[in-house]
């Protein structure tokens, strides 16, 4: 794996942690809202198939599903929906601008809109404990990981029965999994306390500073394979979509992350 690729692979999975979460509970609400209120009108004309024009059978039965109250509760099928469900959402929102399109103005205010929502999902409530916050966002970060986390296993697994891993080396793979979770871990706690990572501001440059330190890990993981995997076990790795880089980040166990400080207060 080339450096590039590493570093292109943690921003994406970094990056995704936030956004799943904030579009998962905030469009899905947003949705069942906008429904709701909308009036009754009259059904669009159907295609050879039976699905409204413009629509697929697959939205309009979610969307049937979700205006009857009745929205899906299975952690894979809701992620698995997540795209139709922005979309729609999209649909139902009333229009920011006079003449009926985007601008900087509007896009602005939906990423300040985002950014509030990540803000209050992610961002420590008044007087609240570091018990209480681990209480409130450990299961909806387990939640939004937990389909990832699936299949990033189970390439793993398939890796490992390609490349015929011995015992010696599975345990080996095992150990620096391990210390790379502490270490990225650690590296995530010091960029909370420092203000590097957090939920109420945008940080670009707070998040490539993790990415950078991240790197570091990357590669002491990568010298260790190397050490105890053959070449062609390695060249195994990607053949079976097992990207390490991406399945550290996945795994890693963010749910026991330092809970961030609260927010200052502007005078």
């Amino acid at each position: 794996m080339n450096i590039l690729k590493r570093h292109v692979a943690l921003l994406v999975t970094s990056a995704a942690l936030l956004v799943v979460i904030a579009w998962q509970f905030r469009e899905n609400r947003r949705l069942q809202r906008a429904l709701a209120a909308r009036p009754h009108t009259a059904t669009a004309p159907a295609t050879a198939e039976g699905a409204p024009v413009g629509d697929s059978g697959g939205d309009a039965s979610e969307r049937a599903r979700v205006a009857g109250g009745k929205p899906s509760r299975d952690p894979a099928s809701m992620l698995g929906k997540l795209d139709q469900a922005i979309r729609a959402a999209r649909d139902a929102r009333p229009d920011p601008s006079p003449a009926g399109g985007g601008d900087d103005d509007s896009r602005e205010s939906r990423r300040e809109q985002r950014q509030k929502f990540i803000r209050m999902m992610l961002g420590r409530l008044d007087g609240e404990s570091d018990e209480a916050y681990r209480a409130r966002v450990a299961p909806l970060v387990t939640f939004a990981l937990a389909r990832p986390r699936e299949r990033f296993e189970q390439r793993r697994k398939d890796f490992e029965a390609a490349a015929e891993l011995t015992p010696e080396q599975h345990d080996e793979l095992d150990r620096a999994v391990a210390d790379a979770h502490g270490e990225l871990l650690a590296l995530a706690n010091k960029s909370i306390a420092a203000g590097d990572l957090t939920p109420y501001k945008r940080n670009p440059r707070g998040v490539l500073a993790f990415l950078g330190g991240a790197v570091t890990t990357v590669d002491s993981v990568d010298a260790r394979l190397k050490k105890s995997l053959s070449a062609q076990q390695l060249e195994l790795m990607d053949q079976t979509g097992f990207d390490l880089v991406e399945y550290l980040g996945v795994t890693a166990p963010w749910e026991k992350a330092t809970p961030p400080p609260a927010e200052a207060k502007t005078p």
